[in-house]
């Protein structure tokens, strides 16, 4: 992947309007939350980033926030996949691991992961805080790419992870909105999308 550096937001009804599509390689959105949960402006940033990009349109990424405390992942998964699934094969796709789900098995997690690459062909990556990757081992050792969340307050600073040798992207500020960046070119998110890396 060399050394080339990608720049790009996660966004979701919490910061729609804030992120400009034309400046960024890449955008992810929130999708879901829990087996019912459809983010509503999902489909709003879709038709912004079409209507308006035109063809330098960023390559687009789904999330999904866990609810693990409250649901099996198979039915999290079925939510995730048709509410995502006229984009299937020409998106990333990832699992948001925070909040209450971080008192869970990561079990769940790993059985999620593992739904969603199956039925899509494309390996979705975890997202969570640098302090809890400690203890997502069997995350890293089945496979699953990090997107860790690393805010950086002084000077240029890398995150801290435990488990993998590095990350895919790193979440660096919320301010003023989340912004990432992606360790590779073009390319190796056309080939993670296709799940050759």
């Amino acid at each position: 992947m060399g050394n080339s550096i990608l720049l790009g937001a996660d966004v979701s009804h919490h910061n729609y309007g804030k992120v400009n599509p034309s400046q960024l390689d890449f955008v992810w959105l929130k999708a879901t939350e829990g087996v019912t949960y459809k983010d509503p402006k999902m489909d709003s940033y879709l038709k912004e980033m079409v209507d308006e990009v035109g063809v330098n349109v960023p390559f687009i990424g789904f999330y999904h926030y866990a609810r693990p405390e409250n649901n099996n992942p198979f039915k999290e998964a079925d939510n995730f996949l048709r509410t995502i699934e006229p984009h299937v094969g020409n998106c990333l796709l990832a699992l948001d691991w925070e909040g209450n789900a971080l008192k869970e098995d990561p079990k769940w997690a790993l059985e999620w992961l593992i739904c969603v690459e199956q039925k899509t062909g494309t390996k979705p990556l975890i997202y969570t805080s640098g302090s809890a990757t400690k203890n997502l081992d069997i995350i890293a050792k089945n496979g699953f790419h990090l997107w860790v969340a690393h805010y950086v307050s002084k000077g240029k600073q890398e995150p801290t992870f435990h488990n993998w040798s590095d990350y895919k992207f790193w979440q660096f500020t919320s301010t003023p909105f989340d912004i990432d960046i992606f360790k590779g070119t073009r390319a190796d998110l056309a080939a993670m999308i296709r799940g050759i890396i």
